[in-house]
Order: C-alpha cells, then structure tokens, then sequence
C-alpha cells in the first residue's frame, strides 16, 4: 500500500514543510527524507528549507517506489543566493552525510509536476547500479545555479518535459549533465521534451554516458536557448557518449560569443550516435568561432541527415574530422559532409526567447518521434526541429 501526504490539489503554496536544516556533515540537511523507506509520496506541498549552511530540501536515501508530485521545493535565506554545493534541492543517494555517497537500491522514484526553486543542483543523483530507473518529468525549476540535473555514475534516467532557468548571476552553467550514466540491459536514458530558457556554457551535457547497451539513450524535442557564457557554449555535448539518437533538437545560440570554439552540437570520441532532424543555429551575426555541428572522429556519428545548420555569421556549416564543410558544399551523404537532405535555411523564430519555426520546407524524416515539443501529433514528414 502507498502512503500519502496530500496538501489537497492546488494548496501546495499554503501547506508548508519547514526546517532549519543543520550543518555540512551533520546527518541533518534534509527537510524531507525518504530514509530506506517504500511507496511514499507527498503531494501539493511546499517542502522548504532555511538552513544556513546546508540543505538537501527532499532527501531519496535509498528505497523505492516514492513520490513527490506537484510539490514546492524551496529555500530561504542563504540558499537562494548560495554558490556552494552543500545546498542542493532534492538529492537521491545512498548517505545522509556525503552527497556523492552511491545508492545501490533506489528506484522507481518520482519527482512530478514540481516547482524546484533555488539550489546548486536542482536534482543530485547518485547511483551506482544500471538497472535501477529514476523519472523527472514535467517540472519547473528556478534559479538553479549550476544544474537543474546532475546525474553520476550507473543508473537509468528519464528526465523529460522539464523547463530549466539557470541563475542570473551564474554565465557558465550546464542545466542537464549526465556522467558515466550506463543503463544495464535493456535499459535506455531518455532527455526529451525540455526547454532551457537560460543555458549557460553547455546545454544537454553527456560525458562517458551510454544511452543504452542493446537500445538507443533518446534525446528529443529539446529547445535549448538563453546562452550566457561568451567563451566555448555548447547546445547539445557528447564527449566519449555512445549509443545516443539526437533527433528533433532546435539549439539556438543567441549571445555574441567572443573567444573559444562554440558549437549547436559537438561530438568528441564515441560512437553509433544517430544525429537528425535537428535545427542548430545562431541568430547572432557576428558569433565569434560559431560552428552548427562539429564531430571527431567521424566514427563517432553512425548517421547524420535532415539537419538544419543556419549560421549568419559565417560560411561555416559542419567540421567533420578536422575537414570544414561550407554553405557551398556541405550537401552531400555523411561523412563526406552533412547529409544530403539537411539545408541551410533561416528558421525565423518566433521570437529572440521562442524557437518555434515560422519558416516553411522544414521537411526531415520519420524516425518515429510522433508529436512534438508541444505535444502536437507530427506530420507522416515531419519537420526538423523540436
């Protein structure tokens, strides 16, 4: 049987949590701790910290099967304008004192339809274990410093239909990073559906992470927008990450980067990722060093086609090997440049802050991605873009 804790729908913001949460090292960070416990939620709450040196808001310490849905995750005090890690909203681990301490048990947690207010890391994820399965969906974070969601070490995660801002204060963040997050069997890692209003330096950032091992990790329907970092951003980062499909992506870089190598995807070592139906772009004419998609080695990409690179301040459409691919002749079959059916297209966005598309002959491929980011049922030829 579930336990629940129910605040009644739409009084989340009246039934409030609260604790003065303790010091570093304390064992008492936590407002809420599901301490090695099983099918509990909490629901229409505000869950709140105000603790002086640190705050783990919502504490997974292990167990399974439990809930927060439709929940305030919030600080006062120090942890609104804290740099420090000590202050992370919801964490899932294996340790009430160390934050990086691995769970080997927790699975089938749930934090829904949440706003998550405040922290170093929106979400901290600790896992050591690949076929244990976590799902973030459908929340709203605000002013995260860092990362909305931080992922570390073998686990499955799902982390879809999420909107991420990033501090005000914070140029370099990276909203959604996943390290060494290796699914077990037939397990796979979805990062669908997200919005990043503000990205920092590098949006969806993948480092030595399998999607899978005998399926796919999915990555679809993200807008990644709001860049604030001027020295090396990256919409979408796989640095020796495998087996991802990059499909439905519209990375827009829209700040006047003036120093280092920035790029709407790189793809540095690894391999059998899938990259279509994306639009990379800049709307920024004078972007220093903007390249829409770079790959090294080409064995990295088992397939590219259907991709919209738009890039005004240059010529520069795709570097591939060390090899540079221009508006001139980038039109040719992978890996001799970027397919044959991507264009070089202005997207016309709504807006400077909505990436949706007002321009028309967008067509890419089915690949089975059957609405869009808005949930709207997509075409039998689909567009690019999310």
């Amino acid at each position: 049987n579930t336990i629940t804790f129910d605040g009644g729908n739409g009084n989340a913001a009246s039934r409030i949590l609260t604790f003065a949460t303790g010091a570093s090292g304390s064992g008492l960070s936590h407002v809420l701790r599901f301490n090695n416990c099983n099918f509990v939620t909490f629901r229409n709450m505000t869950i709140r910290s105000s603790g002086a040196s640190e705050a783990w808001t919502a504490h997974f310490m292990n167990g399974t099967n439990n809930r927060l849905i439709k929940c305030i995750i919030d600080m006062t005090g120090n942890g609104t304008t804290s740099t420090s890690t000590n202050f992370t909203s919801v964490v899932i681990n294996g340790s009430t004192t160390s934050i990086g301490t691995t769970s080997t048990i927790a699975n089938n947690h749930r934090v829904d339809s949440c706003t998550i207010n405040f922290g170093y890391y929106g979400i901290f994820s600790s896992i050591n274990n690949g076929a244990l399965t976590n799902f973030f969906t459908n929340n709203n974070f605000a002013n995260t410093y860092y990362s909305g969601g931080w992922f570390q070490n073998a686990q499955t995660v799902k982390f879809n239909n999420n909107t991420i801002n990033t501090r005000s204060t914070m140029t370099t963040a990276q909203p959604i990073f996943l390290q060494s997050v290796n699914p077990s069997g037939s397990n796979f890692n979805e990062v669908n559906g997200n919005t990043l209003v503000r990205t920092g330096q590098y949006g969806i950032y993948f480092v030595s992470t399998q999607g899978g091992i005998s399926n796919q990790g999915q990555c679809y329907n993200n807008f990644i927008n709001g860049m604030t970092s001027t020295n090396s951003t990256v919409g979408i980062y796989l640095n020796s990450a495998s087996n991802w499909n990059l499909y439905h992506n519209t990375v827009n870089h829209d700040i006047n980067s003036t120093s280092g190598l920035n790029y709407g995807i790189q793809i540095q070592n690894g391999s059998n990722n899938d990259v279509r139906n994306n639009i990379l772009s800049t709307t920024i004419p004078t972007a220093f060093n903007w390249t829409p998609l770079f790959i090294n080695p080409s064995s990295a990409v088992s397939a590219l086609n259907s991709n919209n690179y738009w890039n005004p301040s240059s010529s520069n459409l795709v570097n591939i090997g060390g090899v540079n691919y221009t508006s001139s002749n980038f039109k040719v079959a992978y890996p001799s440049g970027g397919g044959s059916n991507s264009i070089n297209l202005n997207p016309a966005y709504v807006s400077a802050s909505n990436i949706h598309v007002t321009s028309a002959c967008n067509n890419g491929e089915n690949l089975g991605v059957l609405v869009d980011i808005d949930g709207q049922t997509r075409a039998g030829v689909p567009d690019m873009g999310a």
